[in-house]
């Protein structure tokens, strides 16, 4: 069976307009032939040093 497409055919979308679509994400997503994934991310930890400082913002 053939999906029905999301967004209408010829139409031009602006991006503000993809977030106004009352459509799941992930549905979205396939429209342009993309998928959803998740995965944990074990990325390196920065412990300053090197001369580099810490910016914080002030209260």
């Amino acid at each position: 069976m053939a999906r029905r497409s999301i967004l209408q055919e010829g139409r031009s979308y602006i991006f503000s307009e993809y977030f106004k679509l009352a459509v799941d994400p992930e549905d979205l997503l396939r429209e342009f032939g993309f998928a959803l994934g998740k995965a944990q991310l074990d990325l390196a930890r920065f412990e300053g040093g090197d001369g580099l400082a810490i910016a914080s913002s002030p209260d």
